[in-house]
């Protein structure tokens, strides 16, 4: 069952089970996620679309329950076939197949929706997320690219999350994943990820993800690495982590860090110029 909350003088909600949809900027004061219960919004039509835009004092994600808007962006706007869509990397392509789109989008302020890939699948959503107290994460944020099995069909990029945070706990994590893609295709590039917090002692921040999908055959079939930026209190710059996860630098498609500003930069497994 899908639910919209309309009614503006609610502040405090319960999903518990099913999923709750929430087409305008929202604003709580608690919100609970339990029982493989889900948040998202529509899927978008294009870049002006609204994203999910929420504002809330306390928050709860259980285990098996989640802020999930995989699959909710944009189609793919790349040239020739075979190739996956780009966002925070190159979206992957199979041998010299298919032109994805440029990868773009602000790694301090993620706002974008992911493209997706060639053909038909989609990127991931848009989430900005403020919790002005306190954030108990267990289950997941998830802004993933549409995966495809079909042959010659690329994966979609990854989309963006923003999260402002005061006190950040929990075991769960923060993905913006590109797609996997179909036989003879490439994978979607990782999204764009920032988290801004006060304190996260209580949450481990390598469980904060922007890789790229699986492609299949070909040289640089895999999805390049999206962006995680994660700062502090008392950090003036920041972090910037580039990582994927287990796919081959040599196979993966290129993300592109020229320009960027930060205290650290962290290159884990990712294929970089």
């Amino acid at each position: 069952e899908v639910l919209n909350l309309v009614n503006p003088n609610i502040t405090s909600v319960d999903v518990d089970g099913g999923i709750l949809e929430l087409n305008v900027v929202t604003t709580l004061e608690r919100l609970t996620v339990r029982n493989s219960g889900s948040v998202r919004n529509a899927t978008a039509t294009d870049e002006g679309s609204l994203r999910l835009d929420l504002t809330v004092e306390n928050l709860t994600i259980e285990a098996g329950s989640s802020i999930d808007v995989s699959g909710r962006g944009l189609l793919p706007s790349g040239t020739d076939t075979n190739y996956g869509g780009s966002h925070g990397g190159y979206g992957g392509v199979y041998q010299t197949s298919g032109t994805p789109n440029e990868p773009y989008g602000d790694m301090y302020n993620p706002l974008e929706f992911g493209r997706g890939g060639y053909s038909s699948t989609r990127g991931g959503g848009a989430i900005k997320l403020k919790v002005t107290n306190e954030l108990l994460l267990d289950g997941l944020i998830i802004s993933n690219g549409q995966s495809t099995g079909s042959s010659k069909k690329g994966g979609g990029a990854g989309g963006s999350i923003l999260l402002d945070v005061n006190v950040l706990r929990g075991s769960g994590s923060i993905e913006a994943n590109g797609g996997s893609a179909g036989n003879y295709a490439g994978g979607g590039s990782g999204g764009r990820v920032a988290v801004y917090y006060q304190n996260a002692e209580e949450f481990d921040l390598a469980n904060v993800y922007s890789r790229g999908g699986i492609g299949k055959n070909g040289e640089m079939r895999h999805g390049g690495a999206g962006s995680v930026y994660l700062k502090g209190i008392g950090q003036p710059n920041g972090l910037i982590r580039i990582e994927n996860g287990t796919l081959a630098p040599s196979l993966s498609a290129i993300t592109t860090i020229s320009g960027t500003v930060a205290d650290d930069i962290e290159v884990i497994n990712a294929h970089v110029k």
